[in-house]
């Protein structure tokens, strides 16, 4: 989208840059702390992707543009950039049904690895988890400044070497786009929900933690007085009632099985400055006061028997379509479609398992810069709590390290504070072209446009349905946790909001993909998907 009254060609320095992707992980302004963690977290994204299909990894540091720009306090990535790396890819699944199979000797290795990925997408997962438990395990209040920097540099280190989340998201996404265009060659008319129905039913590891609350909502509905206190009590009320060890022992139990297992997971949950579970669990409580407050609770059972029964439906359909057509290399369509099936399976689940792993860890990156920040509160470094939040990593090790350029972090905070109170008005735009230099009139040029009115407000269809109910927003701060609604708008499929899923009859994402993994869960719950709304939505 190209803006009026900017600098044109003539001011040079031309850009393209674009929120495909990222606009979906951060569709808000970032600080400056999680925009600069993103900046360095994402190039070792990228490194361990090419590294693990050969290619050649000199292109990110041959990049002429920054790979990821921050432009009205929303992340963009810068399209050169972007696509200097992704030429560098394996292409399996973007050619015709017919090129795919007919490629040269060397693409075919290429493709034969990438479809039998899954030991691939599994090495250094074990040796994660290892290290990620270690680090877990330490309070991070009894470490020095200096031992909590180290430490940081050990977390950076595992998304360094642990290259299996962006293979196994690749390998995914290539599988999936395959199995689309031999749907679209069948001649199926709406292929996109049928493939959507074809990976419902296997079991999700995001699905675990709503299934214990769950189940423990079931067995707090038998106790009508437990109910009552429950519906009555304050958010803050009922943590100290579970902190201070009042709560029934079946209630401590599973709620600190929740938090031993998914404490480091947060709604927004990658933006640092947003509090772990562990560390404020009012999220939890709120969402089990949800599910009492329905007639029934919701049963996570039922739901799964549901999607395994539209999986078979599924199935019968392809076998219908393709079951006995022949491909050049005169093997039966269906064959191969449900071989390559079994493997994009395979990578889902993977890539769930991965996705939680990773969350966790950006959770636990969270904690450790919260308790930097309050280290340097008691140095009188900074003021306030968040002032960290608005301070960059590269920052934080020069001034740790005696190597600052400014001595006066306070300052520098409070500053990037009141940017950040102008940015929360300005839009983020799907691309956007720009020349010159644009800092200086950053407001006029993201100013967000005036809405237009929901006269035929649509959106892509991620799951079939249709429904009516109660229009509900959420976010990190609380708001609409307890609000009467069915169906959830959000501005991302971030699936650290999944809690409140099963309470839903729909979900609309202003922003998302067919891929984007919150939806998929939505589908395995049996909830209508709709995503990438027109931004009038808001």
């Amino acid at each position: 989208m190209i803006m009026g009254s900017l600098p044109g060609p003539d001011a040079g320095n031309h850009q393209i840059w674009t929120a495909e992707i990222i606009g979906e992980w951060y569709p808000r302004p970032t600080t400056a702390l999680t925009f600069s963690f993103a900046r360095r977290v994402l190039k070792s994204h990228f490194s361990n992707l090419l590294k693990a299909f050969g290619a050649d990894t000199q292109c990110l540091q041959g990049l002429s543009r920054p790979l990821i720009g921050r432009l009205g306090g929303h992340l963009y990535l810068n399209s050169n950039s972007l696509e200097a790396i992704l030429s560098a890819l394996p292409k399996p699944g973007l050619g015709s049904y017919k090129s795919f199979w007919q490629r040269s000797s060397e693409d075919a290795r290429s493709t034969w690895k990438l479809f039998n990925s899954t030991t691939l997408g599994q090495e250094g997962q074990r040796e994660f988890k290892s290290k990620y438990q270690q680090i877990r395990a330490l309070d991070f209040a009894s470490l020095q400044l200096h031992e909590l920097l180290l430490l940081y540099g050990k977390i950076e280190e595992l998304f360094e070497q642990w290259a299996a989340p962006p293979v196994t998201d690749f390998c995914f996404a290539a599988g999936y786009e395959y199995l689309l265009q031999m749907l679209k060659q069948g001649g199926h008319e709406k292929p996109e929900f049928l493939l959507g129905d074809l990976l419902c039913g296997e079991q999700l590891p995001s699905l675990e933690p709503l299934q214990i609350l769950a189940e423990l909502a079931q067995k707090l509905k038998e106790d009508d007085k437990l109910c009552v206190f429950l519906e009555e009590a304050s958010l803050d009320e009922l943590v100290s009632w579970w902190k201070e060890q009042s709560a029934p022992f079946f209630v401590e139990r599973e709620i600190g099985r929740i938090l031993h297992l998914y404490g480091c997971r947060r709604p927004n949950e990658l933006e640092l400055s947003t509090p772990t579970l562990s560390t404020s669990p009012r999220y939890l409580f709120a969402m089990l006061k949800r599910y009492l407050a329905r007639d029934e609770v919701p049963c996570l059972l039922k739901l799964r028997q549901k999607s395994l029964d539209r999986r078979c439906r599924a199935e019968h359909e392809v076998q219908r379509l393709l079951g006995d057509k022949r491909s050049s290399l005169l093997l039966k369509k269906g064959t191969i479609f449900n071989w390559l099936l079994s493997k994009t399976r395979e990578n889902l689940l993977l890539r769930d398992e991965q996705r939680l792993a990773r969350a966790n860890l950006i959770g636990l990156t969270g904690d450790l810069f919260r308790a930097i920040g309050h280290k340097l509160i008691e140095e009188n470094v900074l003021v306030a709590e968040d002032d960290v939040h608005n301070i960059t990593i590269e920052e934080l090790i020069d001034f740790l390290n005696g190597s600052s350029a400014s001595l006066n972090l306070s300052a520098l905070a409070a500053i990037r504070r009141d940017e950040f109170a102008e940015f929360t008005e300005l839009a983020l735009y799907k691309k956007i072209e720009t020349y010159g230099l644009l800092y200086h009139q950053e407001r006029d040029f993201f100013a967000r446009p005036e809405a237009t009115g929901l006269k035929g407000c649509c959106g892509q269809g991620g799951s079939a349905g249709c429904v009516v109910g109660q229009v509900l927003t959420v976010d990190e701060s609380g708001k609409g946790w307890l609000s009467v609604g069915d169906v959830l708008v959000l501005d991302k499929p971030d699936i650290g909001y999944t809690y409140i899923y099963p309470t839903l009859k729909a979900v609309v994402y202003l922003r998302g993909r067919k891929m984007s993994h919150g939806a998929f869960i939505a589908r395995e719950l049996g909830l209508t998907v709709v995503y990438d709304t027109l931004e009038e939505l808001r």
